[in-house]
């Protein structure tokens, strides 16, 4: 998330307040399926005001760059992007950043040498609206990458995501080659898009 905060712009004291707005923005309750409005709001406002004090504090970060960015209308003109778009692609890039690679990361320790992985999206490539006969095995199909989306909706993080995942196993597996999980004190993520570990200690050898 800090990655994400200093791209965005957001101030180091800022980075912390942020992540906690973020998590409690996707984190649903035991027996509900949807997150607190005011939490929503809450988040939202903060961004808000980090866009205002950019608009008026320019650098060399994503919001200002998304204030300067222009449109062009299907007229021709060409316009700024409103701050209610400003805004909601900064709430956007934020919660990304946090939550798809911290997940990722955190599944890293629970999966021992010589694991078998199983991928199981059990309706990838499977829309009978697009693919002829979409429950039939057919190698020569052609779909699209389950983790990073396609076309307008590709993942504009993809390649950061990559970096960060790659660096992190890196440096992990250079310090310790060897850990044990404590599952006593481990919790899983209740959030509404992604399933992972919100907390995941290790005890190492």
């Amino acid at each position: 998330m800090r990655t994400i905060g200093y791209l965005l712009g957001i101030p180091e004291e800022g980075q912390q307040q942020i992540r906690d707005l973020n998590d409690d923005t996707i984190t649903v309750a035991e027996g509900f399926s949807d997150v607190s409005p005011k939490i929503f709001e809450d988040a939202i406002a903060l961004f808000a005001d980090y866009i205002e004090w950019r608009a008026t504090h320019p650098s060399d970060d994503l919001m200002t760059d998304l204030l300067n960015a222009e449109v062009e209308e299907p007229d021709g003109t060409r316009r700024r992007l409103e701050r209610t778009e400003v805004l909601a692609y900064t709430a956007m890039i934020a919660g990304a950043g946090n939550e798809t690679t911290a997940r990722l990361i955190g599944f890293m320790g629970q999966l021992p040498e010589g694991s078998y992985m199983l991928l199981l999206n059990g309706s990838a490539n499977r829309d009978e609206s697009r693919f002829t006969e979409p429950d039939r095995y057919d190698i020569h199909r052609k779909g699209g990458h389950l983790s990073f989306g396609q076309g307008l909706h590709f993942c504009l993080g993809s390649a950061l995501a990559r970096l960060e995942a790659r660096i992190a196993f890196e440096e992990v597996l250079k310090r310790w080659t060897d850990w044990d999980i404590d599952y006593d004190h481990a919790s899983r993520a209740r959030t509404s898009s992604v399933r992972g570990w919100a907390r995941l200690p290790v005890k190492t050898r």
